[in-house]
């Protein structure tokens, strides 16, 4: 019977002992029961193959466990919540932790990172999620998510961990454009503080965050500070032979605009013309901030009396605005204005009135645009008023 029997399973795997019987019913008589029996002696029965489930939550941890405040939400639209997660899996052999960001509403993962460690396999995560509450103009938001990455950096790694460079740095741009220039130049020092210990006070990778300091302080009209750091940066680059890249010469650029502030204007003119001199090497056409060198290089000029080297500058302003912002720009009478200034002041009164008269119209273009409900004379006395004619 046995031998019969497996004759049958070999034509018919995977089958249960009823098709088994009805198979053998077609040659012999043989009764149910007993070749149930006879598969089950020797193991000739086909056997259920359980689903394996994937277990993806591990709660019993040492580690903080938070309440899920997204469980009777009403989420309605994109942006209007965020969760994350960290999912363990094996590479290797070896652990390895994925820490996810999700859209609630849309399902759009925002950020990831992966680690092989999960003490800071959230930290990329964080740092994600900084910059997307950042980039919702949610700047609150976005300083409580790098302030955790500093946090959880510091206490499983330690203070001075070159991990830190980034969120401190990613902080500190936070609160500079948030105006917070004090809380910005705290985390910009302590960066610079981790990089010379890890680097050396003269590694190139420091440059940049000297620059960043120091333009913080320009902001701030701390120019002796600003012209510290700006000139620390020009020197570390220079010693690093960086002398052919673009940051190279808009930190020489705002050296001068120092320098300018400060009414040093033959060295703010040097530092203006070398700066220009790099772009033209490096062959940027009409840089963006060349507009603000070219106009304060004409304000140098039009002291020392060169009147058309100035109106020369003021038109390569003019010319760059032009292709930045458009023939029509909101500048372009300002600069009909300071060229209006050069003839006053040297005496070509024909001259600096027909720029004058260029001047106010377009002025008054721009107050009919942005006030259209006042009347002409209305428009002439406000430009009175504010001394334009």
């Amino acid at each position: 019977m046995r031998e019969q029997i497996e004759r049958v399973t070999e034509l018919l795997p995977e089958s249960g002992s009823r098709p088994v019987t009805a198979k053998l019913r077609e040659t012999l008589q043989v009764n149910g029961k007993r070749v149930l029996r006879v598969m089950g002696k020797y193991d000739l029965l086909c056997r259920k193959h359980r689903k394996f489930k994937v277990k993806t939550t591990q709660s019993n941890h040492r580690l903080r466990k938070y309440a899920n405040i997204l469980k009777d939400a009403d989420i309605y639209e994109p942006r209007q919540a965020v969760v994350g997660d960290v999912t363990a899996f094996d590479i290797q052999g070896r652990d390895h932790y994925l820490a996810l960001l999700m859209d609630v509403f849309t399902r759009e993962t925002l950020g990831m990172a992966v680690s092989d460690k999960n003490d800071t396999a959230l930290v990329d995560g964080y740092n994600a999620l900084g910059a997307l509450y950042y980039e919702w103009r949610k700047p609150e938001l976005a300083g409580i998510q790098y302030q955790k990455c500093i946090e959880i950096i510091e206490n499983q790694l330690h203070k001075n961990h070159p991990k830190l460079v980034f969120p401190l740095n990613n902080q500190a741009n936070l609160y500079q454009k948030m105006g917070n220039y004090d809380k910005a130049a705290q985390y910009y020092r302590r960066l610079l503080d981790i990089m010379e210990l890890q680097h050396g006070p003269n590694h190139p990778e420091l440059a940049d965050y000297y620059q960043n300091l120091g333009v913080l302080y320009l902001q701030k009209d701390a120019l002796d500070r600003a012209e510290y750091y700006i000139a620390k940066s020009i020197e570390i680059k220079k010693a690093n032979r960086i002398e052919k890249e673009t940051e190279l010469a808009v930190a020489i650029f705002n050296l001068g605009n120092i320098n300018f502030k400060l009414e040093r204007y033959e060295k703010a003119e040097k530092l203006y013309l070398e700066s220009v001199s790099l772009l033209d090497e490096l062959k940027v056409e009409k840089y963006s901030y060349l507009s603000d060198l070219y106009n304060n290089m004409a304000a140098i000029l039009a002291r020392r009396g060169k009147f058309t080297e100035a109106e020369n500058h003021y038109r390569q302003v003019m010319e760059i605005n032009a292709k930045l912002l458009g023939p029509e720009n909101p500048d372009e009478a300002e600069m009909e204005h300071r060229i209006a200034m050069l003839y006053y002041m040297k005496g070509d009164l024909a001259v600096a009135e027909q720029y004058f008269k260029n001047f106010s119209d377009k002025e008054i273009k721009k107050i009919r645009y942005f006030f259209p409900f006042l009347s002409d004379e209305e428009k002439e006395k406000w430009l009175v008023k504010e001394n334009h004619l």
